[in-house]
């Protein structure tokens, strides 16, 4: 996963105001999420199994399916497109429709991030991830919203890709670069 900065700077490309994308960070990572974010993890009930009992997402995820990252947090919304599609409805029901895109593009340029291959541009990336994960990951009325994200990465994919991998081209392990 790339540092906020790095996420906030490509957010500040695409327009996203700065405040909202440390926002969206904090709250993809369940790194000290806003308050409502925060009420929405606790408060929102998850129907679990075929029973009527009903869990928070965070009693679900942490404690009876074991993904409780080292910090205790639900890293990257556990990258469970279920979880993004619970965000993606509370973000329309509660009219948070400017937080769609970062959210997407976090998650994009996560990806971008993690693949990190050296013959792959940031464009290569998207269309990888829009086969493998895209139509997982919206619900109605956020189609758009995705492909406005998805289309400005791959018109800016070369920026993109020179602010992720910024040591791609010369050869350099950025994992080094990063451990200095």
């Amino acid at each position: 996963m790339p540092k906020f900065v790095i996420h906030d700077e490509i957010a500040e490309m695409m327009g996203v105001p700065r405040n909202i994308s440390e926002q969206i960070n904090r709250f993809i990572d369940d790194i000290n999420p806003p308050s409502d974010f925060e009420a929405y993890n606790i408060e929102e009930r998850v129907p679990f199994g075929k029973g009527k009992r009903k869990v928070s997402i965070r009693v679900l995820y942490w404690n009876v399916l074991g993904f409780k990252s080292k910090d205790g947090c639900l890293h990257d919304r556990c990258k469970d497109y279920k979880i993004i599609r619970m965000d993606l409805k509370w973000m329309l029901e509660t009219g948070r429709i400017e937080y769609i895109k970062p959210y997407f593009l976090h998650f994009i340029v996560d990806y971008i991030n993690d693949r990190g291959m050296p013959n792959e541009t940031a464009s290569d990336v998207v269309n990888i991830w829009e086969k493998r994960r895209g139509c997982k990951y919206t619900i109605p009325d956020t189609e758009s919203y995705l492909k406005e994200v998805l289309d400005f990465v791959i018109n800016n994919s070369k920026i993109i890709d020179e602010i992720v991998h910024p040591f791609k081209d010369a050869g350099v392990d950025e994992g080094y670069i990063t451990k200095m």
